[in-house]
């Protein structure tokens, strides 16, 4: 807009950097920080019986150069916190009616300093909820834990998304890519385990990409309604006792080869039916593979011998997804297909309430590529 063309010094990176930084406002600035105060202002102006704010610093998370000292990162922010504040405060002296200020914010604390967080400085300041947000893609592992310690009378919300993991397959444009869609498993689970980190809630995002958009319909789909029917059943955390247990992990498409045969995860998991034994499956595509659409079919080749060891247990190896894989669900894109899953069995108790070790070491086989880990505890 005009304000953004008018002050090009305050981006993060001049124009025409392409990256993320180019568009967002260097907050070491004050006349741009004065320019979304006044944003937020002329709201409470245009609208003023509204129900309150919520801040998004979720995209992008930049508002500082590198090298940008702490103490300054947060009291700026305190600082800005306090005038959105101050701004509710004189809407209720209108009226008498209280206006909520909450906060989306990243899933991962390691990322709290770069926006100037300080969780509990901003409670005080008159922050009531933490919509705690992965982005786009849903997961278990968050700062959920974190959050509370830090605040431990803040409301806080766990945010669920349309899908769990994306990449882009081998075609030309912004709308090349798929997506794991969040079945009603990994929602409810996602759900459980932010409950018990202590969560209050959850929240919803991007609900709509459930449905058939952009280009590449045809390799991209099917599609599907959004799963509206789980919302009350997610936003009850009685409601979810006693589900199957589901815990997942991104693989991030991680290369094992000749340099790299070795790798750790770290899983947050709460197990589930009395941490009944389970079933770990591991997916592993090839070069060629990791960048075809799923409409097409899966390479035949080796996916290789694995030595799999969870919490320092060896896992058996049980031979291939069967074919039914991943479970009856309406969803039928973005899980890619069976034979491209490892099985190993997880014997009962081997789950541990917390952060649970995985360590993966492909043994023999050509260079392969971790997409996804899933632990799957059956109802009994």
């Amino acid at each position: 807009n005009k304000f953004y063309s008018d002050h090009p010094q305050y981006r993060m990176a001049p124009p025409p950097a392409t990256d993320g930084r180019s568009r967002v406002h260097n907050w070491l600035h004050k006349g741009a920080r004065d320019y979304k105060l006044a944003l937020l202002r002329e709201i409470t102006e245009v609208y003023p019986h509204m129900d309150g704010f919520e801040l998004d610093w979720m995209r992008y998370p930049h508002l500082f150069p590198d090298g940008t000292a702490q103490p300054k990162r947060n009291a700026i922010m305190l600082e800005f916190i306090k005038e959105v504040r101050g701004l509710l405060d004189a809407l209720e002296k209108t009226d008498g009616k209280h206006r909520w200020l909450g906060v989306r914010i990243p899933t991962d604390p390691k990322a709290w300093p770069e926006i100037g967080l300080n969780p509990k400085t901003w409670q005080d300041a008159g922050v009531e909820f933490f919509n705690i947000s992965p982005s786009y893609e849903t997961t278990e592992q968050t700062g959920v834990a974190e959050l509370r310690k830090a605040a431990p009378d803040a409301r806080i919300y766990a945010e669920l998304t349309h899908c769990t993991q994306r990449w882009r397959f081998g075609y030309a444009g912004y709308d090349a890519h798929m997506w794991r869609r969040s079945t009603k498993e990994i929602l409810e689970n996602s759900a459980t385990v932010a409950y018990a980190r202590g969560a209050d809630g959850v929240s919803f995002f991007n609900f709509a990409y459930y449905r058939g958009h952009g280009e590449y319909q045809d390799l991209k789909g099917p599609f599907n309604e959004p799963p509206f029917e789980l919302i009350p059943t997610l936003a009850d955390k009685d409601a979810l006792r006693g589900i199957p247990g589901y815990f997942y992990l991104d693989g991030g498409h991680a290369a094992f080869n000749d340099k790299e045969k070795k790798r750790s995860y770290e899983m947050d998991i709460l197990p589930a039916n009395g941490n009944a034994a389970a079933t770990l499956r591991v997916q592993v595509l090839g070069k060629k593979e990791k960048e075809l659409s799923e409409r097409e079919p899966p390479e035949a080749i080796d996916r290789g011998k694995w030595r799999v060891v969870l919490n320092g247990k060896a896992l058996e190896f049980k031979g291939l997804a069967d074919k039914n894989y991943p479970f009856p669900t309406p969803y039928k894109a973005g899980f890619g297909h069976a034979q491209q899953y490892l099985c190993f069995d997880v014997p009962t108790g081997l789950l541990k309430n917390g952060k649970n070790t995985l360590v993966l070491e492909k043994k023999s086989g050509p260079d392969l590529y971790l997409r996804w880990l899933e632990i799957v505890q059956p109802a009994r």
